[in-house]
């Protein structure tokens, strides 16, 4: 696709739709050495064609997505570490988090379910499978409650979060 750009994305996987749009809580995990992760929204993804698919969506297309990326600055380059179908759609807001045993926390904040009804999903995910998703996604947590604008998982109440 050329919408260019100073990154070149490194489609490993022969993602469709690999570049993540109206994205929320990019974040470089690690004090900033580690992974770069990033709740996709995916609304140009969904947009009418061109650029997006509209309404001719397959499996782990047309969901919000969960995506880790590492970068290099040397060579600009972007390369896909997870790329996870969060299994709802949300136009707006949402977080992203590496936890320290190496799961994927992320909160699909905004899911309409019904003309007046909207729903928020905290969900943490295994790293499996990678990027682009192929398989179903690792669920280890899966709450709903009341639509959020963002969200967090704390190893303890006591002693914050070392990234």
């Amino acid at each position: 696709m050329g919408y260019g750009g100073d990154f070149t994305f490194v489609n490993t996987y022969s993602d469709p739709f690999p570049w993540f749009s109206h994205q929320h809580d990019s974040g470089i995990e690690g004090g900033g050495l580690g992974l770069m992760t990033i709740f996709d929204n995916g609304n140009t993804r969904l947009s009418s064609t061109p650029p997006g698919l509209g309404s001719h969506c397959a499996p782990y297309d047309c969901n919000s997505r969960g995506m880790a990326v590492t970068f290099d600055e040397h060579t600009m380059q972007v390369t896909p570490v997870v790329s996870l179908d969060l299994g709802a759609y949300s136009p707006a807001m949402g977080s992203a988090q590496r936890l320290g045993n190496g799961n994927y926390f992320f909160e699909n904040p905004l899911v309409l379910l019904d003309v007046s009804t909207t729903v928020g999903y905290s969900l943490e995910l295994g790293a499996d499978p990678p990027a682009p998703q192929v398989g179903p996604a690792n669920v280890r947590l899966n709450l709903s409650g009341p639509e959020q604008y963002r969200a967090w998982q704390m190893p303890s109440l006591y002693y914050p979060p070392g990234t």
